[in-house]
């Protein structure tokens, strides 16, 4: 049993660093990190934007994270706030975020 289980683990890790490697390469383009496409492709399915809290619950990070991400890809042009507070605030992705999010998710 023990055997199986570091064998998994191994290769949990292995696709975690392959995941990573590949997701670099594409945000690479964008002068972004490989964490800014999970951000990326999950905002991507709301059209009509999210809310930083819910994003942070899809996404598995917290809200310091998630404030990191966005104000990065904010000043990149990828993402725009509607309305205000740091949470209350609609994260909508722009014409370009949108284009990197699909290229991301091909």
């Amino acid at each position: 049993m023990i055997e199986r289980f570091e064998r998994f683990s191994y290769a949990i890790s292995e696709i975690s660093r392959y995941w990573h490697k590949i997701a670099a390469d594409e945000m690479d383009k964008y002068g972004l990190k490989s964490p800014h496409a999970v951000y990326l492709t999950a905002m991507y399915h709301f059209e009509d934007g999210i809310h930083a809290a819910r994003l942070g619950e899809l996404c598995g990070k917290d809200k310091s994270d998630v404030s990191r991400m966005i104000s990065i890809m904010e000043k990149k042009g990828l993402v725009k706030k509607e309305g205000e507070g740091a949470y209350r605030a609609l994260l909508k992705l722009t014409e370009e975020g949108k284009k990197a999010a699909s290229q991301v998710r091909e």
